[in-house]
């Protein structure tokens, strides 16, 4: 179970800050690896210094429209990274979706959509969780997803998936890369080089 506000007084600078009118919030419930605590502050959470977060549901929205439009104006250009925590909670959400993905551009917000009141903590966890820690670990980690899915190819080893991310960075900039440049890639050749050119760019379904 989460820490509540009166036993984490101390630990501020390590904990989620929660405006509190949220403090009732399903969502938070499903707070377990982090500390939280309230605070005074304008969004409904800070995960970070520079970081915040806004919750609001469509089943909300739908009976109170402005709401989260007179939020944004309060928070004004306060913080760095805002994010727009969106609960879908009805299926009637095509046109809501359209209109609020709109307003999180304009308004310089990240919209995400989470799909339950656990998601949605997820998130917020994981955005505090990370807020220390250096990219380098996180890059390493999808450099090593990324190889160990083109090493599932068939003729393409670890050594050729390793020197195929070593040159080209990203998973991504392999499947832009044209024939003749994989073909360059040290240890791959035309044959593989066409054979990975062909399975990235030929139809899911025939």
């Amino acid at each position: 179970m989460a820490a509540s506000s009166s036993s984490i007084s101390s630990t501020s600078a390590h904990a989620l800050i929660i405006n509190p009118k949220q403090v009732n919030n399903p969502l938070m419930k499903h707070i377990h690896r982090i500390p939280w605590q309230q605070g005074d502050i304008v969004p409904d959470f800070v995960m970070g210094r520079t970081v915040c977060g806004l919750f609001l549901s469509i089943r909300y929205h739908s009976l109170h429209p402005q709401y989260i439009y007179e939020r944004l104006d309060k928070l004004g250009s306060l913080y760095e990274v805002r994010v727009l925590l969106l609960l879908v909670d009805t299926q009637q959400y095509n046109g809501i979706l359209k209109e609020l993905s709109k307003l999180a551009l304009t308004a310089g917000c990240t919209l995400i959509l989470c799909w339950s009141n656990e998601e949605a903590a997820k998130y917020l966890e994981s955005y505090k969780i990370f807020e220390t820690k250096p990219a380098d670990p996180i890059m390493e980690n999808n450099s090593c997803a990324a190889t160990e899915c083109l090493s599932a190819i068939k003729k393409v080893n670890k050594t050729d998936a390793a020197s195929l991310m070593a040159l080209y960075g990203s998973l991504d900039s392999i499947i832009r890369a044209s024939k003749e440049d994989i073909t360059l890639c040290p240890g791959l050749g035309p044959h593989k080089a066409e054979q990975l050119h062909q399975l990235f760019h030929e139809p899911f379904l025939k």
